[in-house]
């Protein structure tokens, strides 16, 4: 689940951080511009730091899969470009003068966009937010050892130990086990809670069978990987890392 579904001290902070942006855009555009009207200033600003701002949300899902800093660098100046057009194109059709001004003002712009996206992905890979208590359940839970999943008019069945990992699905979770993937309309708080006690929750968004877990290798400053026996590799942060490891009974 994205962090600032699930904590409302973050989502209140991310928001007052948005519309402390938008509101500094506004100042700034409206100065350094000096614009016809300020409708022009407040809608390019707005404009700018909503895309800006959804690009950054999705993002969250989106980086997990992304290791190569090159692929990382494209995407961030593509949300630049993106952020940028739709505010020109939009900004054309309210004021047929707006775009000339607007373009004088990327200097200003594009730079505190890219400062901005740095600090959400330097935040997403450090994981500032309060994470879960990767703490062992307590022994009276109750485990699933086999899991149901509702496909349509289908119901499977799965048994636990034929799961490889599980993956955060927005508020489900999608299952990839030994006869394929299915999404179950289940948290991964209570799944975590009641899958029996060889699997462990390595990130926000992964809980892994460490039966499958080969081999483990350190990815980034307090950020590992974890390679399964069927050739998937996961991201694992630092107190999932220390779960995985009393799990595994590694020194």
């Amino acid at each position: 689940m994205h962090p600032l579904r699930e904590n409302i001290r973050v989502t209140i902070v991310a928001a007052a951080s948005v519309t402390t942006g938008a509101a500094l855009l506004i100042i700034l555009s409206a100065l350094y511009s000096s614009p016809t009207n300020l409708y022009c200033a407040i809608l390019v600003s707005v404009l700018y730091t909503a895309t800006l701002s959804a690009s950054a949300y999705y993002w969250w899902y989106l980086q997990q899969y992304i290791s190569a800093f090159g692929a990382k660098v494209a995407i961030a100046l593509l949300v630049q470009l993106a952020s940028v057009a739709l505010s020109a194109i939009v900004l054309s059709l309210a004021s047929p003068s707006g775009p000339e001004w607007f373009y004088n003002l990327l200097p200003i712009f594009i730079p505190i966009g890219l400062l901005s996206w740095i600090l959400v992905s330097l935040i997403y890979k450090n994981e500032s937010f309060t994470e879960p208590n990767y703490s062992p359940p307590p022994a009276e839970r109750v485990v699933q050892e086999t899991i149901s999943v509702k496909e349509g008019n289908r119901v499977h069945i799965l048994r636990a130990d034929h799961l490889h990992f599980v993956q955060a699905y927005g508020d489900y979770a999608m299952l990839y086990a030994e006869e394929g993937k299915f999404v179950k309309e289940e948290t991964m708080k209570n799944l975590e809670a009641t899958l029996p006690v060889y699997f462990a929750r390595i990130h926000r968004s992964y809980i892994v069978n460490t039966r499958m877990v080969v081999k483990t290798e350190l990815y980034g400053k307090e950020s590992y990987t974890v390679h399964l026996s069927n050739g998937e590799r996961l991201r694992a942060s630092a107190s999932g890392y220390k779960l995985l490891r009393e799990k595994l009974s590694l020194n």
